[in-house]
């Protein structure tokens, strides 16, 4: 069931196997638990959803508005929207920690923490490819956001779905959660448009 090596450990859970490897404060190789490992991939898929939602309302505001801004300025929007994220919930992380814990964060984990916040990039990722593209009229600058935002809905579409299917859930609650889930992303996203 389990193999082990000075570096790695391979866990066999439910026919899935999964290969992890850590680097420590004390830099030994120790593996996280599978608990530890959904925690991450939690924190990871947090962040894709906060960065996605929050990109997806800026990139429907400048769509909206489209016809009195610029390419470049759309792009210094994203840019300093996903830039202002990741700061500040970088920020958030250190200063919670330091208040909790009443002493710095460990270096290990303030890399977690960088890892985790990538998924803003990722969010981002669409507008970062399109908006250079309409910048230097391979598109123009209103298809550059409409491909960003179907994007943009099509990977927390993903997300979503995946969060609402589950092996407790019906065809009819996953109907319903998707529901529910998909009138708090439009809300969200209209509140960035009337805000």
């Amino acid at each position: 069931r389990k193999l082990y090596s000075a570096k790695m450990r391979l866990w066999a859970h439910q026919k899935r196997y999964i290969l992890i490897v850590v680097m420590t404060e004390n830099n030994s190789n120790i593996p996280y638990s599978a608990d530890k490992t959904k925690e991450i991939r939690a924190a990871y898929l947090r962040e894709r959803v906060y960065g996605g939602v929050t990109l997806l309302g800026v990139s429907a505001s400048l769509l909206v508005n489209n016809a009195y801004i610029t390419t470049e300025y759309a792009l210094a929007a994203i840019v300093t929207a996903t830039l202002g994220i990741g700061i500040a919930s970088i920020f958030a992380e250190l200063v919670a920690y330091r208040v909790v814990h009443d002493k710095d964060m460990p270096r290990q984990e303030f890399v977690h923490h960088l890892v985790t916040h990538r998924a803003l990039l990722v969010a981002a990722l669409p507008s970062l490819i399109f908006l250079p593209a309409a910048a230097i009229g391979i598109v123009s600058l209103k298809t550059a956001l409409a491909i960003d935002i179907a994007l943009g809905i099509f990977g927390l579409s993903i997300i979503l779905i995946r969060s609402a299917v589950t092996q407790k859930n019906t065809a009819r609650s996953v109907a319903i959660s998707l529901l529910i889930q998909a009138i708090i992303v439009f809300l969200i996203v209209g509140l960035k448009l009337v805000g």
